[in-house]
């Protein structure tokens, strides 16, 4: 269906809170994007709630393997290190990766970042028209907006332009199912330009997406990471 881990999380705990999830056999437990899911408030809540159950209920017997690429900060943290067995490894990428670290963020080597400086608002989007005709000439775009609203604004004078784009966020007007069928769009190549606002900068697997543009920037380095990670990946060559 596409859902995020977020999502899947949110299913998870729904599904156990109505007695429907069955966990007596459990083994293990794969949380992606676990710093989001246990930093941000409107998923700290139920992603606690189902750890510290199944904590109780399975002990050190339940495996947890937790994985994002923008944790180094709270890898010590007690929200973290409580959901661990004592004795637990950890794994982190080191200088002979394929990837460009800065301190607590990381982005691949294969993907060229850089900024165009529009000189009044108005023009940005004549500006992110000519982009599209620039080499490497783009395949597929992703481009972040700050909000909802802006998605579905960005999307009608994109239209206004002749240019066809699929919004991709989870505000007014938005079903999951749409969502979904954006997402699956995007994946197999059905899609060119995708609006979205921070619900796409993470867990979205795109391989034909070369370019990422922030329309409306990201409010710190590991949002940054996440959205430039969108393209790039597997050593594919991305433009930021």
């Amino acid at each position: 269906m596409g859902l995020s881990s977020q999502e899947l999380f949110f299913l998870l705990f729904f599904f156990y809170r109505s007695g429907r999830l069955k966990v007596a056999s459990l083994q293990s437990l794969v949380m992606d994007e676990f710093d989001a899911l246990l930093e941000y408030k409107p998923h700290r809540d139920p992603t606690q709630a189902v750890m510290h159950s199944l904590k109780r209920r399975h002990g050190d017997a339940l495996q947890s393997i937790l994985c994002s690429a923008t944790a180094a900060d709270v890898m010590d943290s007690t929200k973290v290190v409580e959901f661990l067995r004592p004795g637990y490894a950890m794994a982190m990428t080191d200088k002979d990766d394929v990837l460009v670290h800065n301190q607590k963020t990381q982005v691949s080597r294969t993907v060229l970042h850089g900024v165009v400086h529009v000189q009044q608002k108005r023009l940005a989007l004549d500006t992110l028209r000519r982009i599209l005709h620039t080499e490497p000439v783009p395949q597929q775009i992703l481009i972040f907006v700050e909000s909802s609203r802006k998605v579905d604004i960005v999307v009608e004078k994109l239209a206004d332009r002749g240019i066809i784009a699929a919004p991709l966020h989870g505000g007014m007007g938005s079903e999951k199912m749409d969502r979904a069928e954006v997402s699956k769009a995007l994946r197999e190549g059905y899609v060119g330009i995708v609006v979205a606002t921070e619900l796409a900068a993470r867990g979205l697997d795109a391989p034909l997406l070369t370019h990422v543009i922030n329309l409306d920037l990201p409010t710190d380095a590991s949002h940054y990471a996440h959205r430039a990670g969108r393209c790039g990946r597997g050593g594919r060559p991305g433009v930021v």
